[in-house]
């Protein structure tokens, strides 16, 4: 039976000039957006189910969370899980990209959201981590086998990329060390296969075996974690010592000695004409970046608590945190002012998460506009399917956020929902 919906005297954000567009009628049919009008050109010889008045109201395209980890939700049980997918919905995001877990068990949570399309978000996920063997997440491995995965030949490569594609993957997630070569050919076969390829530059946050320049080389146009921006704008002084410990592939405890004092000197470390230089680089190359500021916070705020250690111990840690908490800011900052595409992803798996890094991004120094384009066009832009998502115009899938209040004066008014509309119908 055709379900028909009229979003009527409506405002709704166009992705391309970052402002509302006033005074429009928009039709949906089924699951899709059927026309945009002006409100005053008349839907003739249509059979109306429901109009809902938009007047003084803000229309988004559904968001896109881009950083989820939602096998965690798994270890509490299928009623959690149902609870906060739902809940992801009600909070207007409609689309998840889930960026790490067992195959079989990512699979299960996006079958179980096809199934139920009206009240869970479309996930589009990558499956396991991919990175050289011995892999780093051993401990999340015990309680979530294939968590990581390691790739260590071509035929590695080709084995996984066939799984992942069977089991309806779109993202291959590649973390930490790599040999060069085998790293080029999974970039290349991913391409050929459809798979798009992002990059975590791994543990720890300043010694990357693949750094964001040489997986740019490689291929890659997406990376998660700003901190990946750290290691290619170090100072010469610190490039040196770094280079020759990759070359020597020495032994943890060089590097993990080098690694503080690097951390130690914190902004004295970085090179802002190198840190210029790469972040043209990933303009110039189309690249995307999901800087996960949320979790860092996390960190700064309430990790160091944790610790089993004298209140002086947490103090220093405390410390330390907010300097890379304040050293990211300043990452994103530079980002920000060259207009470089940043996704909004918080690296776990909680809906009022993604508000908080939206913030963070604002206190980044990101316009509410480029915050929107980040959770709605530029993740359908990079996944390949703006025919579906990520803005709203004819055609593409009903998934619709209205809010009472101007995203645009505040981003905080994203949390002010009126009504979110999943594949065309009206969720609350």
């Amino acid at each position: 039976m055709c379900s028909v919906l009229l979003l009527k005297n409506s405002s709704y954000f166009d992705v391309k000039s970052g402002c509302f567009n006033n005074n429009f009628d928009i039709l949906i049919e089924n699951d899709r957006i059927k026309s945009i009008k002006d409100n005053k050109i008349e839907f003739q010889n249509q059979n109306i189910d429901k109009i809902i008045d938009c007047t003084d109201k803000y229309i988004l395209p559904g968001l896109f969370e881009c950083h989820t980890h939602l096998i965690m939700l798994t270890k509490q049980g299928d009623e959690k899980l149902h609870q906060v997918l739902e809940q992801f919905v009600k909070s207007g995001i409609t689309q998840i990209r889930d960026l790490g877990g067992p195959l079989n068990l990512i699979k299960k949570i996006s079958d179980q959201a096809i199934k139920n399309n009206f009240s869970y978000p479309d996930i589009f996920f990558s499956g396991p981590l991919l990175e050289k063997s011995p892999v780093f997440w051993k401990v999340i491995n015990d309680n979530f086998p294939d968590f990581s995965i390691g790739i260590d030949t071509i035929d590695d490569v080709s084995n996984i990329l066939k799984e992942l594609k069977s089991a309806g993957a779109s993202v291959v997630k590649t973390f930490g060390k790599f040999d060069l070569p085998i790293y080029k050919f999974l970039c290349e076969k991913a391409g050929i296969s459809g798979l798009r390829v992002t990059h975590d530059t791994g543990k720890p946050t300043i010694f990357h075996s693949i750094p964001v320049d040489s997986a740019i080389d490689a291929g890659v146009d997406c990376f998660e974690h700003v901190k990946a921006l750290w290691s290619p704008s170090l100072k010469p002084e610190f490039k040196e010592k770094y280079d020759d410990l990759i070359n020597r592939q020495s032994d943890a405890d060089k590097v993990n000695d080098y690694i503080e004092l690097v951390l130690s000197k914190g902004f004295e470390s970085i090179d802002e004409e190198k840190l210029d230089f790469i972040i043209d680089k990933i303009i110039d190359n189309d690249v995307y970046i999901c800087p996960t500021l949320h979790i860092s916070k996390l960190y700064a705020d309430k990790y160091y608590k944790d610790q089993d250690c004298s209140e002086n111990e947490k103090e220093n840690l405390r410390k330390k945190f907010q300097l890379y908490q304040d050293i990211y800011l300043h990452f994103t900052d530079k980002m920000a002012g060259k207009k470089v595409k940043i996704l909004v992803g918080q690296d776990g798996f909680t809906p009022e998460y993604t508000i908080n890094e939206m913030m963070l991004l604002k206190e980044a120094g990101l316009s509410n506009a480029e915050i929107i384009k980040g959770s709605t066009f530029y993740p359908s832009e990079w996944l390949g399917i703006t025919d579906k998502y990520g803005s709203i115009s004819e055609n593409k899938i009903a998934n619709i956020i209205i809010l009472n209040s101007n995203p645009l004066s505040s981003i905080a008014n994203i949390k002010d929902i009126y009504k979110v509309i999943k594949n065309g119908k009206i969720v609350n």
